[in-house]
């Protein structure tokens, strides 16, 4: 395992922008190995914010095919050029859909489908599989430090919650160190320098790849709106495009 070489694990397209996109910038910008990027699902379920795209709302195949565009477009932005699907070839994991509760936290959807990532993760054979295809990934990388969402998943989606745990259990299974994206509280859903955002952990100054990383953020046009400095997910909240990132290491522990 190379500790400079790091593997981010997120659950959709955009969440590697909206909370790690300046890391990201900056490690493929730099002059150590490139950063990695592990997707967990396509985002088939994700709610559409730009009316020109409305035909790919109900139609979940369309959008997880248009939103995997989206993330090629951002990754392109970032500068980022090594990028898996988890699963690979051998399974696809679907996005397993969410509701926004009135704490203005995420929450289950009330249906899951048979396919759904977190689905997948019910059982403790499905959970295993998932930590395994992580697992596989961080050797095949080579990845001394696996970068996921803390044990709330930021803002509380089922995805988030199921990647960040096993991510964490496939680092630990392997000696890789764990960080977890710190910063989303109850009232901030994306985390950064937003409402709710958390104090402490590790800071890590992306001013330099505001740009870029804003960019990336406008890529994602079929879940995002991006004005200046600001920008909006489905549930309709501005927050500012955070200049700073936080991380900690395994969660505080």
């Amino acid at each position: 395992m190379d500790p400079d070489r790091l593997l981010f694990v997120h659950a959709h397209p955009d969440d590697e922008s909206i909370s790690t996109g300046g890391w990201l910038a900056l490690l493929a910008a730099g002059d150590g190995p490139s950063p990695v990027l592990l997707t967990c699902t396509r985002g088939e379920l994700g709610e559409v914010v730009d009316p020109a795209l409305a035909s790919f709302a109900g139609d979940a195949e369309a959008l997880g095919a248009h939103r995997s565009l989206e993330l090629a477009a951002a990754l392109d932005a970032l500068g980022v050029r090594k990028h898996r699907w988890l699963g690979g070839g051998r399974r696809r994991y679907t996005d397993s859909g969410m509701v926004w509760g009135a704490d203005g936290r995420a929450a289950p959807a009330p249906q899951l489908a048979a396919d759904a990532f977190t689905a997948a993760g019910l059982t403790a054979a499905g959970f295993e599989e998932i930590v395994g295809d992580i697992r596989s990934v961080v050797v095949e990388t080579g990845a001394g430090v696996v970068v996921s969402y803390d044990d709330g998943g930021g803002y509380g989606h089922p995805d988030h919650v199921l990647a960040g745990r096993a991510a964490r259990a496939a680092a630990a299974s392997v000696g890789a160190a764990f960080l977890a994206i710190a910063g989303a509280g109850a009232a901030g859903a994306w985390g950064g320098e937003g409402r709710g955002g958390a104090s402490g952990g590790s800071v890590i100054d992306v001013t330099p790849v505001l740009d870029r990383k804003r960019a990336a953020l406008r890529a994602h046009r079929s879940q995002l709106v991006v004005e200046g400095d600001r920008f909006a997910g489905a549930n309709g909240v501005w927050e500012p495009i955070a200049r700073v990132e936080r991380y900690v290491v395994d969660g505080g522990r």
